[in-house]
């Protein structure tokens, strides 16, 4: 049974600040919570229903068992399913991420969670096991970006960083490009991105940051069909990302 406390936890969970307070974010759902067993996350407490709790079965992972009417109270999806988990955050920020010269994912100003989630999850799709985020970027621990992850946030590190930051140190140790993703500039399909560097892609309204795009070496862009009669001002950037990343290791397998 739930307690008052319990429920007041779970639901201030949705707000930024109680997850950095708390060091704990909501996975919720049948999937994502089988992809979080599976993972190295470390799970502080799950609340399942009595039909859910054969998934559990040799696990000694704290577990209560909830009623359909006290999981609608807590669920922050508009169908709650089964089961919801409290999940630690990890501590990514504090440790240093791989900087290579294979191609790297930078998200500067992504607002919306649904982007984001998905993003992640084409970054797993196409073997990015790291993106970078500007300090503006969504939480990751969104519960809306973790749904929209589809279990990718369990594979995919985040890092919040200052870009401009980042990208000048990745310039002090590689010369490979440095490409942002643009309204104008050369077809995605025609650069050759085999070499490796950097990929960034920019706010859904206003683009990549003047600060961001003073330190491309690279503009590319996906070009609408036909090129010449575009009706519309430019793809979701969800879509561009999944677009560019393909070409990406399209190119790199040639």
């Amino acid at each position: 049974m739930l307690s008052k406390n319990n429920i007041k936890l779970i639901k201030s969970l949705a707000q930024q600040k109680n997850r950095a307070e708390t060091g704990l974010f909501v996975v919720e759902g049948d999937k994502i919570v089988s992809e979080l067993l599976a993972s190295e996350f470390s799970i502080r407490h799950i609340y399942c229903s009595q039909q859910w709790l054969p998934h559990l079965a040799g696990s000694s992972l704290a577990c209560t068992l909830i009623t359909e009417q006290e999981l609608e109270r807590i669920s922050q999806q508009k169908s709650p399913n089964q089961v919801i988990a409290l999940v630690e955050i990890p501590d990514y920020q504090s440790s240093s991420p791989e900087i290579t010269n294979d191609f790297l994912v930078l998200l500067d100003g992504i607002q919306d969670p649904g982007n984001l989630g998905t993003l992640l999850r084409v970054c797993n799709w196409y073997g990015f096991k790291q993106v970078f985020c500007s300090e503006n970027t969504v939480d990751c621990f969104n519960p809306k970006v973790v749904q929209a992850s589809m279990g990718a946030i369990f594979r995919v590190k985040v890092f919040y960083r200052k870009l401009e930051l980042l990208i000048r140190e990745y310039r002090e140790s590689f010369t490979q490009p440095i490409c942002g993703a643009m309204l104008e500039g050369l077809p995605v399909q025609k650069f050759d991105f085999s070499e490796g560097g950097l990929i960034v892609f920019g706010n859904e309204s206003k683009g990549i940051s003047d600060e961001i795009r003073s330190l491309l070496t690279h503009h590319i862009t996906i070009q609408s069909y036909p090129a010449e009669k575009r009706d519309m001002e430019s793809l979701n950037v969800a879509t561009a990302g999944a677009i560019i990343l393909h070409e990406i290791r399209r190119s790199q397998s040639q």
